[in-house]
């Protein structure tokens, strides 16, 4: 017998969880019957588990145990010169624009016979399908003839769909054929009996056909369901789950290589089942752990004279300033003392996000020395022991960290200079060099 409960187990650094689902190799949304077609005591059975109140007997001949197409034995039905009739007549009465069937079938033989029947055979009303002119062809609704009835003796999946004036055929998963013209499906006007393996009072009965997995819904199903069905890989579906940790600034963003997309805005760790496109045709389950790093506030930027300040925020803060745009980073520290005029912002970090303030103007006068970053020579840089300053001029040099703390500051004479750097932590460092006609700044990396 298949089975339809499936456990999954799966251990996370937050605790053990356990997942009891029920899995049908079909959606159950909108489901109204269901016949797996497994056998007992080598006659196939209906085996339909969302329905109850329908009984079935064997009419011309019989229905024999027959491997699915999974190969497994004995849970398919081989429908020989025979069909199995609802003795208590139409129990899935379905009228209005939308309805789907599905199902799979292997056959040799071409003889004509209704496949799964709920219709009137003089009128128009009821619903059904059957292979005419060796062609699948839904009844009902207008009537509408579909993709080849292939007998190459292998397992294919058929799938109708209609809503409202549209009807679709799947057959292995392609859509084949469609039609805008159908009309609302209509109750029958007498009474009439359920079938799989003829039409309705109809005496020509399925020639050595198998069928499993007969589905028939009140809705219309979506192409991505259709794929699934037709991909779902066996009854114990294998899904797949793990963990992943994510973080971002105001928000943090979880996409899988089939492109599936989750926003968190707040840090916790969430279960999140994603739609799997797979050959599986199964979903995934996975534990996102989502960090959100809040912004920084926008920094405030003062000028006083030639002085740019923004507030000390203190530990876990660094501070670079800009000039004129973002890629001219010319100082660090909660203060800056310019050196030219232009436009000047502040970018303030928390180690993770960052804010930029509003642009503050700078006019100096006065002042003799001119701004001009060639005339500093860094080497090695990134550097790990020691680095190199050449420059054209004697100078002060001075070094600080992207907090604004000055880890050097020293006069030279000479015009090349060597600095260890052995004290000093990995990462982002100012240095600018003053001589007595130029200023001179450049970003230091250090990276033991």
């Amino acid at each position: 017998m298949k089975k339809i409960l499936l456990i999954i187990a799966y251990l996370l650094s937050m605790g053990t969880l356990q997942q009891v689902k029920a899995q049908l190799p079909v959606p159950s949304s909108g489901l109204v019957a269901f016949y797996s077609l497994n056998s007992y005591n080598g006659i196939a059975t209906i085996g339909n588990p969302y329905g109850g109140n329908d009984t079935y007997s064997l009419t011309n001949s019989s229905v024999a145990a027959a491997s699915n197409r999974f190969g497994t034995g004995q849970e398919a039905g081989l429908f020989q010169n025979s069909c199995l009739v609802a003795t208590n007549g139409s129990p899935w009465s379905i009228t209005g624009s939308e309805i789907s069937i599905s199902f799979w079938y292997k056959t040799a033989s071409s003889s004509y016979a209704g496949i799964i029947d709920n219709s009137q055979a003089t009128t128009a009303n009821g619903w059904g399908i059957d292979n005419f002119n060796s062609h699948f062809r839904f009844l009902g609704g207008g009537n509408f003839s579909g993709p080849a009835y292939k007998t190459d003796g292998a397992w294919h999946h058929v799938v109708f769909v209609k809503s409202e004036n549209k009807g679709v055929f799947y057959f292995d998963n392609v859509a084949t054929d469609s039609t805008t013209a159908m009309i609302a499906l209509t109750a029958p006007t007498a009474t009439i009996q359920f079938n799989i393996g003829r039409r309705n009072n109809i005496t020509s009965y399925l020639q050595n056909t198998s069928l499993d997995d007969i589905a028939i819904y009140n809705r219309a199903l979506t192409r991505y369901e259709v794929r699934k069905i037709y991909h779902y890989s066996s009854y114990q579906c294998s899904q797949t789950y793990g963990e992943v940790a994510i973080s971002g600034c105001g928000y943090a963003v979880y996409q899988n290589s089939a492109g599936y997309y989750a926003q968190y805005n707040q840090s916790g760790s969430y279960p999140l089942t994603m739609p799997n496109l797979t050959a599986s045709g199964c979903d995934s389950l996975v534990m996102v752990n989502a960090t959100v790093y809040p912004y920084p506030a926008t920094p405030e930027v003062t000028v006083t004279g030639n002085t740019l300040s923004t507030p000390n925020l203190g530990a876990g803060y660094s501070y670079i300033w800009y000039l004129n745009n973002l890629t001219n980073d010319v100082g660090s520290g909660p203060t800056y003392q310019a050196t030219q005029s232009g436009n000047y912002t502040v970018a303030i970090s928390n180690g993770h996000c960052e804010a930029i303030g509003d642009w503050k103007n700078v006019t100096l006068t006065g002042i003799g020395k001119t701004t001009d970053n060639n005339l500093l020579q860094l080497a090695p840089n990134p550097a790990s022991s020691s680095v190199s300053l050449t420059t054209n001029q004697p100078s002060t040099i001075k070094i600080t960290d992207f907090a604004g703390k000055v880890v050097y500051n020293a006069a030279t004479a000479e015009t090349n200079t060597t600095i260890s750097t052995a004290n000093f932590a990995n990462g982002i460092y100012m240095v600018q060099v003053i001589s007595k006609d130029n200023i001179a700044t450049k970003k230091l990396v250090i990276s033991k």
